[in-house]
C-alpha cells in the first residue's frame, strides 16, 4: 500500500503512541507533539532548527517507514538535548557532527512491541544511510565530542557541497557529512534563548509526568536531563504548578479534538481534561529569617495557584518554632493575606505532626521555607515539595523534592 507523506509521519507518530511496552519510545511520542512537521522542499532531506522538523517531501517518500521514525526520534533529541542553544561560538559544521555521535547511539536498537502478543520485538528502528555512529561516542557530552574532533580532525570542503573530516595523523581516515537530520539554527538574542530552553525543560518535565502517570518509568537517557533541569534556574513558580498537578491530565476527551496535534500531524487526539488539582496543604515558614519580601512572594504565588489551577481546599499553616495559625479556603474563595505572627526560630515538625495528629485529609504538601531546618522529618507518605529560599543547594531536604527562588 501506497501512503501519503502526511500518512507517513502520522503513521510514525502512532507506533511511538501505541508502543506502551517500551518507556523511551512513549516519552520521545510525548515529546514530539511539541514539534511541528513542516514541508520545505528547499533542504535536500530532514532537518531541524531545534523547534520544529522540516521534511523535503521527494526524500521522505524514498525512506523506509523504520528510517523515518529513526530520522524524528533523531531530531526531536537535538531538541530536548538544547543543540540549537549549546553551540555558542563553535564551528556549526563540527558541531552538528559532534552532536550526531552523541545522540544516535540512544536511537540505534529502538523497536516496537509485536501487537500480536506472542512477546517478540519488531519494526525495529533502522537509521538511514549517511548517519553517524562510532562507540567510542557513547555517554560523551557534545561538547566533549566536539572537542576531540577538532584536536583530531581538519575540516575540508568534500566536493559535494558538503564537508568532511579529515584525520590529522594522516591515517587517511574520513568521516563525511550526514546528509539528513542536520540542526539548521534560527537566530536568537540571549534572552530568547533562556526562554526557549526553559520552554524545553517544562517540556521534558511533562513528558517524563505523562509517562509516570500511565505506570511508566523515566528512559534513563532522559534521568541525566531531568537532574540538570532540577539544578538549574527554572521558574520555581512552573515547577510547583507541575508538582501539584497542574500539568497532569484528569481525563481525556474527544468530543473536542486537540487542535495542536492536528494542525502538526492530521490526526485526531483526545483534549486534555483538567478538573482542579485535589486538596494542598502549603506551609509557610514564618521564623525571622524569612524576609517580608519572601513572605510575600509566598502570598502572592499561593493566591495564583488557587486561582489557576483550581484546588478544592488549599489550607494554609503558619508556623516558626510552633504553628501560629491555620486555615482553610475552599474552591473559589479568596486568600486574603498570611499570617505571619511569630517571627521566632525555625522547625518545621510541628507542621507534620498536626498532619498526623489531626489527621488532615490532602493529596500534597508544599512548605515554604528558607530551608535552615534541623527537624526534617524522616518518612512523609505524600507529595512534598520544598519551596527554598537558600542559596540553591545550600540546604537540601532528605526527603520529598526541592526547587529554589531564583532571583
Amino acid at each position: 500500500m501506497t501512503y501519503s507523506v502526511t500518512e507517513l509521519l502520522s503513521r510514525s507518530q502512532w507506533r511511538m503512541v501505541a508502543d506502551y511496552g517500551d518507556k523511551a519510545i512513549g516519552f520521545i511520542a510525548s515529546s514530539l507533539y511539541y514539534m511541528k512537521q513542516i514541508e520545505d522542499n528547499s533542504i535536500p532531506t530532514m532537518a531541524t532548527d531545534g523547534k520544529d522538523i522540516f521534511y523535503n517531501r521527494e526524500y521522505t517518500l524514498s525512506l523506509e517507514e523504520s528510517e523515518i521514525d529513526f530520522v524524528r526520534i533523531h531530531e526531536c533529541l537535538h531538541r530536548i538535548n538544547k543543540h540549537h542553544l549549546r553551540r555558542g561560538d563553535r564551528d556549526p559544521k563540527v558541531w552538528n557532527f559532534a552532536c550526531d555521535y552523541v545522540i544516535n547511539p540512544l536511537v540505534e536498537g529502538f523497536s516496537f512491541i509485536n501487537h500480536s502478543g506472542d512477546g517478540r520485538r519488531s519494526h525495529i528502528i533502522k537509521m538511514p544511510k549517511g548517519g553517524l555512529l562510532d562507540p567510542m561516542f557513547i555517554g560523551k557530552s557534545a561538547e566533549w565530542t566536539y572537542d576531540y574532533l577538532m584536536q583530531n580532525f581538519d575540516k575540508q570542503d568534500d566536493g559535494k557541497g558538503g564537508v568532511k573530516l579529515v584525520a590529522k595523523d594522516g591515517s587517511g581516515k574520513e568521516i563525511h557529512e550526514c546528509p539528513w537530520g542536520q540542526v539548521n539554527e534560527t537566530p536568537m538574542t540571549a534572552q530568547e534563548k533562556v526562554i526557549e530552553g526553559q520552554e524545553i525543560d517544562q517540556e521534558i518535565m511533562a513528558s517524563a509526568n505523562q509517562q509516570k502517570s500511565i505506570g511508566k518509568g523515566t528512559p534513563n537517557f532522559v534521568k541525566g536531563l531531568l537532574d540538570k533541569i532540577k539544578q538549574s534556574k527554572v521558574s520555581w513558580q512552573d515547577v510547583l504548578r507541575r508538582f501539584i498537578g497542574g500539568d497532569q491530565p484528569d481525563d481525556y476527551s474527544f468530543r473536542k479534538p486537540n487542535k495542536k496535534v492536528y494542525h502538526n500531524y492530521k490526526i485526531y487526539a483526545p483534549t486534555v481534561l483538567k478538573v482542579g488539582a485535589g486538596d494542598i496543604v502549603v506551609a509557610c515558614d514564618t521564623s525571622g529569617s524569612v524576609t517580608n519580601d519572601e513572605l510575600s512572594q509566598f502570598l502572592g504565588e499561593i493566591r495564583a495557584i488557587s486561582e489557576d489551577l483550581m484546588p478544592t481546599s488549599v489550607t494554609i499553616i503558619s508556623c516558626d518554632y510552633k504553628i501560629r495559625n491555620v486555615i482553610r479556603y475552599e474552591q473559589g474563595e479568596e486568600i486574603e493575606n498570611l499570617n505571619t505572627t511569630g517571627r521566632s526560630g525555625t522547625r518545621v515538625s510541628p507542621v507534620f505532626r498536626y498532619l498526623e495528629d489531626e489527621n488532615i485529609q490532602f493529596d500534597t504538601l508544599v512548605y515554604m521555607s528558607d530551608l535552615w531546618i534541623d527537624d526534617y522529618p524522616k518518612h512523609f507518605d505524600k507529595p512534598l515539595l520544598w519551596v527554598g529560599t537558600a542559596v540553591e543547594g545550600q540546604r537540601k531536604p532528605p526527603i520529598g523534592e526541592v526547587t529554589y527562588i531564583t532571583k
